[in-house]
């Protein structure tokens, strides 16, 4: 079973990898442990999806999330899919979940780096015995995908069915009926105070390294660099506690 949460039913997901755009990872050690206890005074279940080389690195961490949390694949390093050869595509998915595995924590889900998907993901998923992907967003983002008329819903994936395990896509929603921004909560923050008036999606996604107060950005752009830093820090705290307090007491 996916872990839910109890705040209006939003499922609320955490993309565990290197802080933005860096080969950093002062925000695992300093931001998951305050995420942590936010969850358990909100009564959180939250999904992990972890790089399988930031388990390497802290295998006792994720050892700790898994008491609580569910844990997922993001693949084994943030690379885009579908840059890679079959064997490569690969090894992201199996080494991946083999090392979340060896923890004795059981992988079901699956997330691709920048949401990036490879022809053959879907395919090589059913074949490492993930039972769901969360992959795909329901959006456009130039040079990345374009999935406007992707259902919102959950929906199964027939064509990738393994035995009696069937492929099951979570798609990741967006804050409007606009299909923009996606449910992340980087758009949420871009966007707030307007984003107060947002609807509830059934998922949203999480970066750690958005509640670093000026964290590195690794980015060359300074329109980027901007708008990434809007609400980053303590002001991203505040806004998502006020996010999810709000939920739970509607």
């Amino acid at each position: 079973m996916i872990s839910k949460n109890s705040i209006n039913q939003t499922w609320i997901t955490v993309d565990l990898e290197y802080d933005f755009e860096t080969d950093q990872t002062r925000a695992i050690t300093e931001i998951v442990p305050k995420f942590l206890d936010l969850f358990d005074e909100l009564g959180i279940k939250a999904t992990f999806f972890v790089l399988g080389e930031i388990v390497e690195k802290f295998p006792k961490l994720i050892k700790k999330i898994s008491k609580k949390h569910e844990i997922a694949s993001h693949g084994y390093n943030h690379v885009r899919l579908d840059r890679l050869s079959s064997s490569e595509l690969w090894y992201q998915v199996n080494e991946s979940k083999k090392i979340i595995e060896s923890l004795g924590v059981k992988c079901k889900g699956f997330r691709a780096p920048f949401f990036v998907i490879h022809p053959r993901l879907f395919k090589m998923l059913g074949k490492a015995g993930y039972e769901y992907d969360s992959s795909l967003q329901c959006s456009f983002f130039p040079g990345r995908y374009n999935n406007l008329l992707l259902s919102e819903k959950k929906f199964r994936l027939k064509s990738y069915q393994f035995g009696k395990n069937v492929l099951i896509e979570y798609p990741v929603p967006n804050w409007t009926m606009l299909r923009f921004p996606s449910a992340g909560f980087s758009y949420y923050r871009l966007f707030y105070p307007v984003s107060y008036f947002f609807k509830k999606p059934y998922m949203i996604y999480l970066h750690p390294c958005e509640f670093l107060d000026k964290g590195n950005v690794g980015v060359k752009s300074w329109v980027v660099k901007k708008m990434y830093r809007r609400n980053q820090g303590e002001k991203a705290w505040k806004i998502l506690k006020n996010l999810l307090r709000i939920w739970k007491d509607k």
